[in-house]
């Protein structure tokens, strides 16, 4: 009896949560959706918030953003990871810190997509010491596009961009492309889905030997006030040499106004 009121007690908090959820999923998202799966849109943060964002990794890896909007338009934030934060192995962490700064040139308009600049120098991914990268590179400096559109099955982004990561260890640097799609599903739930061509990786010899690119997918529930969950399945397409299957992600994301 004591267990099914314990129980009976947490369904409660959660429909609380779940019947006032405004993150950034669904049609009801008072908030703007920073990354597709794991490359930036042209979203930004409202003035004066604090965004943290964890992502539980495989191996039991843990990345941790922080992100700060001191003025309109304009993001900044730092990040850390590591290996083995869950677990009973060894921890190993990155060498220095990611950084992020964006800047929303263009707001979005009934014709035209918002535009941002930005520089990412956070992987994501198990953390290799030998080569001070992550198995997804980070994005660099880049430039995003978005465009919103409302239809019959709710609302629909478009985002793509153009990057350089500076994470890149072989003889050419090259620049990458991206794309992808975010479709509200009722008024709490959305999903992603992006295809990132890993241009860059084409001259390291490190991931990609295929040369046909990632398709990443996750699945998102605001689940309370400025609270979002997701869960995200990495390389659909089987691309990668360091995975032996699909990788699930699970990633929190909340965000304080002050």
């Amino acid at each position: 009896m004591k267990k099914f009121k314990i129980l009976l007690i947490i369904a409660f908090i959660f429909s609380y949560f779940y019947m006032n959820a405004e993150g950034t999923a669904g049609t009801n998202a008072q908030l703007e959706t920073l990354y597709i799966v794991d490359m930036p849109t042209a979203g930004i943060n409202p003035v004066k918030t604090i965004g943290v964002n964890s992502l539980f990794m495989s191996e039991g890896g843990l990345l941790l953003y922080v992100n700060y909007s001191p003025f309109k338009r304009f993001n900044c934030g730092i990040s850390y990871a590591g290996n083995n934060i869950i677990g009973s192995e060894k921890m190993l962490f990155q060498k220095y810190p990611g950084f992020q700064i964006s800047y929303r040139i263009v707001d979005e308009k009934l014709k035209f997509p918002a535009l941002l600049i930005g520089i990412n120098t956070q992987g994501r991914g198990k953390y290799f010491a030998d080569a001070n990268r992550h198995t997804i590179l980070s994005p660099g400096v880049y430039l995003a596009l978005s465009k919103n559109f409302k239809w019959d099955a709710g609302y629909i982004a478009l985002h793509g961009g153009i990057n350089f990561s500076f994470d890149q260890n072989g003889d050419t640097k090259l620049p990458n492309l991206y794309f992808g799609a975010e479709q509200s599903i009722g008024k709490r739930f959305a999903i992603n889905a992006e295809y990132n061509a890993n241009i860059d990786e084409r001259n390291t010899g490190f991931r990609y030997p295929k040369s046909i690119g990632t398709l990443n997918a996750r699945l998102r529930c605001s689940l309370a006030e400025r609270t979002t969950i997701d869960i995200a399945f990495k390389d659909l397409l089987g691309s990668s040499t360091k995975e032996k299957s699909i990788q699930r992600y699970i990633g929190i994301d909340y965000v304080v106004f002050f």
